[in-house]
């Protein structure tokens, strides 16, 4: 057979063949559910490898069957054909060339091979890019931290850390010589333990060789890009990856909750990026934060199976019961609570690893299901985030107005997923919360509304932008001013120096480079008429 015959039965074989090794990931995935996220992280690169091994085995195989029949050759595929074919009243001799069929596979498969390979240069060639332009040291006590954090992570080789004026998440270019880079707007807007966090993420990355092995990903990824088995399995290796490093990042700063709050706040920055940096972000947030809340908890001891079996019994049973029961009036918060009384429980525990006060599940949970008929006038501080609890949030779950669950419906939002309502709960939006933000000019989203309460966002905050003349806000306006930490007070500062017509993309350029009005003041001494763009390049170059 020719080249071009024996790569396009190897293309053909691989259909199958890729199909079956994801059957058999998938249920080893299954059977490790309740194992580490290593362990899920080799069998997923073991599958990977497996599909590149096959194909290449088969190519072989074709390639050394070359001077057999070709019919023999071909046979796994080639039979099938005939046999429908004979069913359907047509002689042998007139089904089309399949060497004509394979010259247009083979080609079609080179031009997307190309076409991924082009992208693939162009990332690396953008990642390259994000180490060289616009970073600068991130300063002694940062250097000391993050030195600090490669020792505790047994790092040998060298890493340098660099903010990045061009990122927008944390994120590590390089194999040999590996670089982390971190947005000046994480520095500016986020509290030191979670920066530190953060790193550690990064720098499990730099040692476990990550980004060598998402290099050697990416070309399997080209080579068998029209399978979508391979899709399936690497994203199954970039979850596990993520998970891996979320664990190690976990065992470093010592707490669930600065983490999760980390990511969270990390999430509301995120915007595209090199597919070759890697990045904090990577993966499903909310599947990522499920897990680290989860991962304490004991592993079942029954198997899956007989657990859901049980599950299904006594429910038949309680309706049985139920049925002879006296009717009983349905307690207020019976909807809201099941859903997220497992994770204030994660919450409670990871606070009582923090330093607070010792906190019982089981006090925790009924605490959780209380909280919903306990009126509160008190808004939750910058920062609540995952750890705001149920009930928490601007004006707290009112008195008589049912449920949490009736009160969100009541506002308009009916058709949530699961996985909204559990996020808006976890973060604590009320009814209350919402009817603020609609008297502050935001009919928000569910998104919307977990990104302003995970940033703080507050009625009064949105009256004193409004009073600084800032009254047609949107609300990734308000967002992005909270990540940078541009509050009101300091606005009026900036405007009380001559700069009155500032816009929301100025103010957070101003905050991204650490414009002071002490800079500004110190700036005009030298130059008088000086411009914010101009302030800007002088911080920017360390002229002054």
């Amino acid at each position: 057979m020719k080249f071009t015959e024996v790569l396009g039965w190897t293309l053909l074989h691989f259909l199958w063949e890729g199909a079956g090794i994801a059957v058999l990931l998938a249920g080893a995935l299954a059977l490790l559910r309740n194992a580490k996220a290593n362990v899920r992280y080799a069998a997923s690169c073991g599958a990977m490898l497996l599909m590149l091994v096959s194909a290449v085995g088969t190519f072989l195989l074709l390639a050394f069957r070359a001077n057999e029949p070709r019919v023999a050759a071909a046979a796994g595929l080639a039979e099938p054909l005939r046999w429908i074919t004979l069913a359907g009243g047509t002689s042998v001799s007139t089904l089309p060339a399949t060497t004509d069929y394979l010259a247009v596979a083979v080609w079609a498969w080179f031009g997307g091979v190309i076409a991924l390979t082009i992208r693939s240069l162009g990332g690396w060639a953008v990642a390259g890019r994000l180490a060289r332009r616009h970073t600068w040291p991130a300063g002694a006590v940062w250097e000391q931290k993050f030195a600090a954090l490669t020792a505790r992570l047994s790092i040998s080789r060298p890493v340098k850390l660099a903010v990045s004026a061009i990122v927008q998440v944390p994120s590590v270019v390089g194999w040999i010589r590996p670089i982390v880079l971190v947005p000046a707007a994480v520095f500016a807007g986020l509290p030191a333990e979670q920066i530190e966090a953060l790193l550690a993420h990064e720098l499990a990355h730099v040692r476990r060789f990550d980004y060598l092995f998402n290099l050697l990903q990416t070309a399997g990824e080209t080579l068998l890009f029209y399978h979508p088995a391979m899709w399936w399995v690497s994203g199954k290796i970039r979850m596990e990856r993520e998970n891996c490093c979320d664990d190690l990042a976990v065992e470093i700063c010592g707490n669930t909750v600065t983490y999760v709050h980390a990511l969270t706040e990390l999430e509301q920055m995120r915007q595209h990026k090199p597919s070759l940096a890697m990045a904090a972000t990577g993966g499903s947030l909310l599947g990522r934060i499920q897990r680290l809340l989860r991962m304490n908890q004991a592993a079942p001891v029954m198997p899956a199976g007989w657990v859901a079996s049980l599950g299904i019994l006594l429910a038949v049973c309680a309706a049985v019961i139920g049925r002879n029961a006296p009717a009983q009036q349905p307690r207020r918060g019976a909807l809201a609570a099941p859903a997220v009384t497992s994770v204030h429980v994660q919450l409670a525990q990871a606070d009582a690893q923090k330093g607070g006060p010792k906190a019982n599940p089981q006090q925790a949970a009924t605490q959780n299901t209380a909280a919903q008929n306990t009126p509160s006038s008190q808004e939750n501080p910058r920062g609540a985030g995952v750890g705001g609890g149920v009930g928490a949030g601007v004006g707290g779950v009112e008195k008589n107005s049912g449920s949490w669950l009736e009160q969100i419906q009541s506002e308009g939002y009916r058709d949530l997923t699961v996985d909204q309502l559990i996020a808006l709960k976890i973060h604590g939006v009320s009814g209350e919360y919402i009817r603020q933000m609609r008297a502050a000019g935001f009919q928000l989203t569910a998104d919307q509304l977990v990104s302003f309460r995970i940033h703080g966002v507050t009625s009064e905050f949105v009256s004193q932008l409004h009073q600084a003349g800032f009254q047609n806000l949107k609300p990734d306006d308000v967002i992005s001013l909270r990540i940078h930490g541009a509050d009101p007070a300091w606005i009026r500062q900036i405007q009380s120096l001559g700069f009155s017509d500032l816009s929301i993309d100025k103010i957070v350029q101003l905050r991204i480079h650490g414009i002071t009005p002490e800079f500004i003041q110190e700036a005009r001494k030298h130059f008088p008429n000086i411009s914010l763009d101009q302030l800007i390049q002088l911080k920017q170059f360390g002229i002054l």
